[in-house]
């Protein structure tokens, strides 16, 4: 064979050889990008779940903030505000449950950090629905107001800022 046809030859091959090691690199280039906007896409859509769940939880710590707060402000059950107590009382039950509820839906989402702060708030609304605030005396319902504010201060720093209007 003529050396001018094998140099022409060995150009074709070089050049088939180096368009499919381009093709390989830019299909696994493409492989690649496509799989870091899918797992983009779902870290996105994941966050956007796990700002609901925290903005429902906060939902319901915000009511039993504000019923806690009252049951606390009352103080002494007297035959005046018995029903204003028992009014509190039972609303705050259903909050707690309705929470439960969301919760159970939500545990996947939210942080086990959390966990631990929100057992020690339920066992201080279960402390205040079982025994009342009747026997708890003012420093102790302060106490009491100070851990819930504290709480509820937690969950709010879990929560991306949300702009001014």
């Amino acid at each position: 064979m003529d050396p001018f046809w094998e140099k022409v030859i060995l150009i074709v091959v070089d050049k088939f050889l180096l368009a499919v090691a381009g093709s390989g690199i830019a299909y696994l280039l493409a492989v690649a990008i496509e799989r870091y906007r899918r797992n983009q896409a779902m870290v996105l859509e994941l966050g956007k779940l796990r700002a609901q769940a925290y903005c429902r939880l906060l939902g319901f710590l915000g009511e039993q903030q504000w019923l806690i707060s009252a049951l606390l402000s009352e103080g002494r059950r007297t035959e005046k505000n018995s029903a204003t107590i028992d009014g509190f009382l039972e609303r705050l039950n259903s909050s707690v449950e309705e929470m439960n509820k969301s919760g159970a839906r939500d545990i996947g989402l939210l942080d086990q950090s959390l966990g631990g702060r929100l057992g020690a708030y339920y066992d201080m609304v279960h402390a205040i629905e079982k025994y009342g605030v009747a026997e708890l005396s003012e420093t102790e319902r302060e106490e009491r107001r100070k851990r819930l504010s504290e709480l509820h201060e937690d969950v709010i720093a879990y929560l991306p800022p949300l702009p001014k209007p």
